[in-house]
């Protein structure tokens, strides 16, 4: 630090408020700090009868607060942990009339700065507390404010969620929590720049913070999700107004550099009530974020309550979560593999690696509910590898009984391309299983290709390099373009089975199949029809020109050894949790 930041620093006085009822004994204080040389101190005496109201009466609050404790034993401080409560966020220094070691051990655990003896006090051991404190006080605000929009963050959120329901459960008041999402947030840093999108969620928690009373909390919980916490309703309708209102705050556009853009909200609201049974702040947020997940699957800018229904579902989900940790853990998968042929001549061509899960509780768990939970709880990094590990191995042991080359398609997520990791991963594989890398098919649903086009393309082309091919998978359903095709190096197309289903019927669906099958034959890519279930489809997509089909018609998924069955493959083995060889 320069000496003239030191100066300005002591010049500013720390502001201190002494809680004490003998008036002899806070004059003594006040004294003391007037003559300490360390630092200029402001001092305001007060009673414990009306600490609060001078808490929430003076301007700018306080620095430290030195709160006399009356009692002696260990058992009693009620007047700490009241004094503590009040103060919120502001550090507390207990004092007590003798020294008594095993009560300043005590006063410590309950979120005391610091304990200070009368009988030992000197100036400078004062002064020196009360810096100490008001500087861990400071480094404590950092982490409980947000730097870019001034609110509170989830840290601090979390607080006073937990006494606003223990406030609930006394008065029988409603606590409600309000999750917020802004969203395709990442259109407006896009558009705009990073500095812009800063400058727009600014705006929006001002008008979030204007929307609501000054009893209510608005934070900022990262990125482009707030909160805002509800205190003492009286009736539960009011929470649903608030969010109402919420909405309306967002309607109007925000001038980003001459760029007006318009803000979309989605919202999910939870609700305690005092009598209901007791809750925790964290069983108020998941419940909140459920209700928020609901309104963003169900057409974003709007909001949704937390049910009675919901609840029943996030405990499930909960459940799922817990054992999908468990399963992820000891590598508790199986993969099936469904046949891929040739549209001409019906010749096998290789296999899709689909991932699957038995959970012990529940049964066979469908890949659209325990994907993205792998997805949500940062296990699709492990569990992903685990597939490549498995795919590739067992391809290796096919392709040693089979005089045709076998190709093996592995379905990719966002998150692996995301870490960088996948192409020396596959590379290792394809050496040690002798596998050539154009064997393997990497695939990505075309609408996380397109929502992460930076990252995606420079994984892509590094993949491309290595001599991987790269697949789009469910192609038709997103935001495809003949832009796109171009930008990527995509070497196959396996089109969405919603065009399949209705193929022979719909005259709209034939004419969007051809131009997609000439289109993909002009810039060299291969076509896949995935979802074929019947002799007539495959007879129509025989005369658009389609390459490949994959469906229930040629083959379900099937486990490795029923593929061995039906083709006459090796089972071979796969690996174990433990790494080691389990034979079929």
């Amino acid at each position: 630090m320069s000496s003239k930041e030191s100066n300005s620093e002591r010049s500013s006085p720390l502001r201190v408020l002494c809680v004490d009822d003998s008036p002899a004994d806070g004059e003594l204080i006040a004294a003391m700090l007037a003559d300490s040389e360390c630092r200029r101190f402001e001092m305001t005496l007060t009673t414990p009868a009306v600490f609060d109201r001078e808490l929430m009466q003076t301007e700018g609050g306080f620095d430290a607060i030195l709160y006399a404790h009356r009692g002696s034993g260990t058992n009693d401080l009620a007047d700490l942990r009241h004094a503590i409560k009040l103060a919120r966020d502001t550090p507390v220094i207990g004092l007590s009339e003798l020294h008594n070691d095993e009560l300043f051990c005590a006063a410590a655990g309950i979120g005391l700065q610091d304990f200070l003896a009368k009988s030992s006090l000197t100036t400078e051991r004062l002064a020196h507390g009360i810096v100490y404190a008001a500087a861990r006080g400071e480094r404590t605000q950092r982490e409980i404010m947000d730097a870019l929009t001034g609110l509170p963050t989830r840290r601090l959120l979390f607080d006073r969620m937990t006494h606003a329901l223990d406030r609930a459960n006394r008065s029988n008041e409603t606590c409600g929590l309000l999750l917020i999402d802004v969203d395709d947030f990442k259109r407006v840093n896009d558009l705009c720049g990073h500095d812009a999108g800063d400058q727009f969620l600014v705006e929006l928690s001002h008008r979030f913070r204007d929307a609501m009373r000054d009893s209510d909390t608005v934070a900022r919980m990262g990125g482009d999700e707030f909160a805002v916490l509800l205190e003492g309703m009286r009736f539960a309708d009011a929470a649903s107004r608030v969010a109402k209102k919420l909405l309306g705050a967002g309607t109007l556009p925000v001038n980003l550099r001459g760029v007006a853009m318009q803000p979309s909200l989605s919202i999910g609201l939870a609700m305690v009530t005092g009598g209901e049974g007791r809750r925790s702040a964290e069983w108020l947020y998941k419940a909140a974020d459920y209700a928020l997940y609901e309104a963003k699957t169900q057409g974003k800018n709007q909001f949704r309550v937390f049910t009675e229904h919901m609840d029943y579902e996030m405990v499930q989900a909960m459940r799922v979560d817990a054992e999908l940790c468990e399963a992820a853990e000891r590598k508790d998968f199986r993969l099936h593999y469904q046949p891929i042929v040739s549209a001409p001549t019906g010749h096998l061509l290789g296999f899709e690696a689909l991932l699957r899960w038995k959970s012990r509780a529940q049964g066979w768990i469908s890949p659209a509910l325990f994907v993205p939970a792998l997805e949500r709880l940062g296990l699709m990094n492990t569990v992903g590898e685990w597939v490549c590990r498995e795919a590739i191995s067992q391809l290796a042991t096919w392709q040693a009984g089979y005089d045709r080359p076998l190709i093996m398609h592995i379905n990719l997520s966002a998150t692996q391309l995301s870490g960088g990791q996948i192409s020396p991963m596959l590379n290792a594989l394809s050496r040690e299983h002798h596998v050539d890398a154009d064997r393997i098919v990497m695939e990505l649903t075309e609408t996380h290709l397109f929502n992460h086009t930076a990252n995606v393309q420079r994984e892509f082309t590094r993949l491309k390099n290595n001599g991987f091919r790269i697949a789009v998978d469910d192609f038709g359903t997103g935001y495809a373009s003949y832009l796109y095709l171009r930008r990527f190096p995509i070497d196959v197309l396996k089109l969405d089975r919603t065009f399949i289903t209705g193929l022979a019927l719909a005259a709209a669906d034939l004419a969007i199949m051809r131009s997609v099958v000439n289109l993909a034959r002009e810039l060299g890519i291969e076509t896949v029809a995935e979802g074929v279930e019947t002799r007539e489809q495959l007879r129509t997509l025989q005369s658009l020109g389609i390459e490949c089909i994959q469906g229930h018609y040629t083959g379900h998924a099937m486990s490795v050894d029923d593929v061995a069955a039906t083709y006459g493959l090796p089972a071979g083995g796969f690996s174990s949790p433990l790494g080691g060889s389990v034979a079929h």
